[in-house]
């Protein structure tokens, strides 16, 4: 008698066994054809000090549309709003070279996000506010060919430098928590 338990639950848990592994292996082959149809486009991550991971990318919308969000898990937070008539916004591929995301953070408390991404022709800086997801409009910095974007934040000074196409640096500094920016210094 024991022995038929005995082989009973073995059946079950080798069945049950199989099943998840069919499972997985299912869910895999999901996420692989997800990967292979849609871009790889640059993001970057901030490490919080409680989950969950909060990153800046290019990611596509229900509307079709290729824009920069703010992911929190799964949740989307829209940065930037293609025009519909904007077909090169349409296409299922990545229009910025280089990213950067940076915690607002005051004498207080911290109340947001600082952005930047670049092209060809700019750098791209915005606020987002934390609490009610609201991105200011872009401020664009007419530059060249801007790589690695970066943030830095030491007392009430924030400050973007990024690399530039002759391998040197640039850099704009804010004293106002991004709200207005100092002139472009080279390094």
């Amino acid at each position: 008698m024991m022995s038929i338990l005995s082989a009973n639950i073995i059946r079950a848990a080798l069945s049950t066994f199989l099943q998840l592994l069919a499972l997985f292996f299912y869910v895999n082959a999901v996420a692989e054809t997800k990967l292979a149809s849609e871009p790889s486009c640059l993001v970057v991550k901030v490490p919080m000090k409680v989950p969950p991971l909060v990153s800046f990318t290019e990611t596509s919308f229900a509307d079709s549309a290729s824009d920069l969000a703010i992911l929190i898990g799964e949740v989307k937070h829209r940065v930037t709003f293609s025009l519909p008539v904007d077909d090169k916004r349409k296409e299922s591929s990545c229009h910025f070279q280089t990213l950067a995301i940076s915690q607002g953070v005051n004498d207080k408390e911290q109340w947001g996000w600082h952005l930047a991404w670049a092209d060809n022709q700019a750098i791209y800086y915005a606020r987002m506010d934390g609490v009610a997801w609201v991105s200011s409009v872009p401020r664009k910095i007419k530059v060249n060919d801007a790589r690695d974007l970066h943030f830095e934040q030491q007392l009430n000074l924030l400050s973007l430098s990024w690399k530039t196409s002759d391998g040197g640096y640039q850099q704009i500094v804010s004293e106002d928590e991004g709200r207005s920016w100092m002139d472009i210094s080279q390094h």
